[in-house]
C-alpha cells in the first residue's frame, strides 16, 4: 500500500531563496542574500541548486551570481553538492 508523504518541501527555506534569488535565475543579475538557518533547515541550498541546474545546465552560473550568507547551524554537508553560480 501507497502512502501520501509530507516532506514539508513547501515550508523549505530554500523555497525563500528561490523567490529572493529570481533575479539571478532569470537573468544572471548578481544577488546577495542574508539570512537565518537552523538544523531544521539541513537540506538548504539543495532546491536552489536544483533550480540552477534546471535553467543553467550543468555549467551552473558565473560565480558569485548567487551569494548567501547564513547565520546559524544547519549540518556539516551544507552546499556540498550545489552547482556553480
Amino acid at each position: 500500500r501507497v502512502r501520501d508523504q509530507d516532506h514539508g518541501l513547501d515550508q523549505a527555506l530554500d523555497r525563500t531563496l528561490i523567490q529572493l534569488a529570481e533575479g539571478a535565475l532569470e537573468d544572471a543579475h548578481p544577488v546577495r542574500l542574508e539570512l537565518p538557518v537552523r538544523n531544521v533547515n539541513r537540506p538548504v541550498g539543495t532546491l536552489l541548486g536544483s533550480e540552477v541546474t534546471r535553467r543553467y545546465g550543468a555549467q551552473g552560473l558565473p560565480e558569485d551570481t548567487i551569494h548567501i550568507t547564513l547565520t546559524g547551524s544547519a549540518g556539516q554537508s551544507i552546499g556540498a553538492f550545489l552547482p556553480p553560480g
